[in-house]
């Protein structure tokens, strides 16, 4: 019964199926054919996932930890973004000064009194959109709850590194590999790329993003700061401008991997969708990169800085 009426995500709803997104586009075998073929199917990169209770409870922990600091950032009086009234749906933009003047979320307005909620920070650009976190004074925010799965997806070597054999099971060691854990993972450094890249093109002051680094189980935090490097920004506005002239021409691009998972599950397997050859492309390519030299990119950690300390005196 439960699950007829579950929420699902709301990454897929409205007109997000019409662009791609930074989660997708920092991923490191990230397939512009794929990504063509999900823009032209309107389905999820890599298609639709099976329903199931672990992944929405993961979905909502997430979600509720993400409500927490934004919360906490709303009653610094500095964070920007997007409001929504959740009784009459009024909508407001920029700085709500008065959030932090009532220490929660009900704001006396002339028509009604304002229940506001947080709807984050839209960014967009040509066919890539997406949310950041939060914003304040010259920095965004990106919150990360860590887990067993993220570790797994974005940093396995770390993760084997502090795991161990018992009884036929595996079991980690999380409070060492967070002693251990010193910069900002390799996928969410990407990531943060192209919400910079959005940002700068949509004329926004951001030129840096803070990861909010906390851990499901223990709950301890960690905080990092991330700049904008061409060296890791040039492949990804490729694969973009690939997808871009894929759409335009309406003839679909070639994997890079000469054929991968994500392509069959975004749909290029459907009939019809292949190339004009009938078959998909085994070419293996390579994307030229634009930066003309490796650009440094800056990475702090909170043993250094922190760019939240407001927090702190709440």
């Amino acid at each position: 019964m439960l699950k007829d009426h579950a929420e699902g995500s709301e990454h897929w709803s409205g007109d997000a199926l019409d662009y791609m997104h930074p989660s997708d586009l920092a991923s490191k075998d990230w397939c512009p054919r794929a990504a063509y073929f999900a823009l032209k199917n309107r389905q999820p990169y890599g298609g639709e996932e099976k329903f199931s209770f672990n992944r929405e409870n993961i979905f909502d922990e997430g979600d509720d930890i993400h409500t927490k600091w934004q919360r906490r950032m709303a009653r610094t009086g500095k964070l920007w973004g997007d409001w929504v009234c959740l009784s009459c749906k009024a909508k407001a933009s920029g700085v709500l000064s008065c959030y932090a003047e009532t220490n929660g979320i009900v704001v006396p307005y002339v028509e009604c009194v304002h229940i506001w909620k947080y709807i984050e920070v839209p960014l967009r650009s040509g066919l890539v959109t997406g949310h950041e976190d939060g914003a304040m004074d010259d920095f965004m925010v990106e919150i990360k709850s860590i887990g067993t799965g993220t570790l797994r997806a974005e940093s396995p070597k770390l993760l084997a590194r502090y795991s161990f054999q018992h009884d036929g099971r595996t079991f980690y060691d999380f409070d060492r590999l967070w002693r251990e854990l010193r910069r900002p993972m390799p996928g969410h450094v990407r990531q943060a790329q192209v919400y910079l890249w959005m940002a700068l093109q949509m004329g926004l002051p951001y030129r840096k993003v803070v990861f909010l680094y906390e851990h499901k189980g223990h709950q301890q935090v960690k905080e990092f700061t991330v700049t904008m490097s061409d060296r890791l920004l040039a492949p990804i506005l490729d694969g973009i401008d690939v997808v871009r002239k894929a759409v335009e021409s309406g003839a679909a691009p070639e994997c890079p991997q000469g054929g991968c998972k994500y392509c069959a599950q975004s749909g290029a397997s459907k009939a019809g969708d292949r190339d004009r050859r009938g078959e998909q492309p085994r070419r293996r390519t390579t994307r030229k990169s634009r930066a003309e030299g490796a650009e440094r990119i800056l990475v702090r950690s909170e043993e250094h800085t922190s760019e939240l300390q407001s927090l702190r005196h709440l």
